[in-house]
């Protein structure tokens, strides 16, 4: 594989696994033509993932010879229980109706990403730009959680308002 093929591979992995072409070219300091050439030769490279291209994006996905692997991991790993960190994301984001990560991480005191990812994972938050900073996720709890805790909004969780003004006072202490 050549340099530029590795170069948009981890371009790719580090910002989400999808781009538009013009700004792989952009920032790769590339002609949209060596762009074409390197998505190419990424894909002539079989790895555990794999290239997906559009007319205007391309973006990596895991390797459909591993799907089936993946799926059993995933169901693996989602069987576990959450466990403690899990709990106090999932608190944090239904007593505040929505957070993003910084406040996670500021609240508990620890880095949260791993954590988040296997609730989204699991189904159990679903993440969206942030509307005061495009350069944040907001993390918000999905149906599905509500359904399991036994409530339908999260008003109806047991001392709302007080947990909320709790968890709001010690972050902008």
């Amino acid at each position: 594989m050549d340099r530029n093929a590795q170069k948009l591979q981890a371009l790719l992995y580090s910002n989400g696994g999808e781009m538009k072409k013009a700004e792989i070219a952009s920032l790769m300091e590339l002609t949209k033509e060596e762009v074409e050439v390197a998505i190419e030769n990424l894909k002539s490279h079989p790895q555990g993932i794999e290239i997906l291209e559009t007319l205007e994006h391309v973006s990596l996905r895991t390797s459909q010879k591993y799907s089936e692997f993946i799926t059993q991991t995933q169901k693996k790993d989602s069987e576990k229980d959450v466990g403690t960190a899990g709990l106090e994301v999932l608190s944090i984001v239904l007593y505040k109706n929505g957070a993003s990560r910084s406040e996670i991480d500021y609240i508990r005191g620890v880095n949260s990403s791993a954590t988040l990812r296997q609730l989204i994972l699991r189904g159990l938050l679903e993440r969206s730009k942030s509307e005061s900073d495009s350069r944040a996720w907001e993390y918000k709890v999905t149906p599905e959680l509500l359904s399991h805790v036994g409530v339908s909004m999260v008003h109806e969780l047991p001392e709302y308002e007080t947990m909320k003004e709790s968890l709001q006072k010690n972050y902008d202490d």
